[in-house]
């Protein structure tokens, strides 16, 4: 779709991605816990990238707090949007959320990120908590 390839990029996609599967969890009621595990999980893992890039403890909670006040913005945006099925609203949150290079096409990744909603949806809890996500 036209994502820049780097690491801003990188952390736009997974955000993307885990909003629309957290967003799925949200739904099924037995589900939520797992959703709230997943984004601890994306938490610790994005802690340890920090300190990968050399980034000190002493500011490493601030980029946290940035991170996580950017992924919950980003879920909203997704969220109704994907909800309601307005195109139009979700290729507006792509654009605005997701680092696209010149030949970007804010379009197709949000009719790929519909896909995936709609995909998730059609997975039953058991099997999404399995990993084993239907065609």
């Amino acid at each position: 779709g036209g994502v820049e390839d780097t690491v801003p990029g990188r952390f736009d996609m997974i955000t993307a991605v885990l909003s629309v599967v957290v967003l799925r969890m949200e739904d099924d009621p037995p589900l939520r816990e797992p959703g709230s595990q997943l984004i601890e999980l994306f938490v610790e893992d994005m802690d340890g990238q920090l300190r990968e890039f050399g980034i000190n403890d002493v500011v490493v909670g601030k980029h946290m707090g940035r991170l996580m006040s950017t992924l919950g913005g980003r879920m909203g945006a997704y969220r109704e949007a994907l909800k309601t099925g307005d195109m139009v609203a979700l290729t507006d949150a792509v654009r605005r959320n997701i680092s696209l290079g010149e030949a970007g096409d804010a379009g197709y990744v949000a009719r790929e990120l519909r896909l995936l909603a709609d995909t998730l949806a059609g997975t039953d809890g058991a099997a999404l908590l399995a990993g084993t996500i239907a065609p």
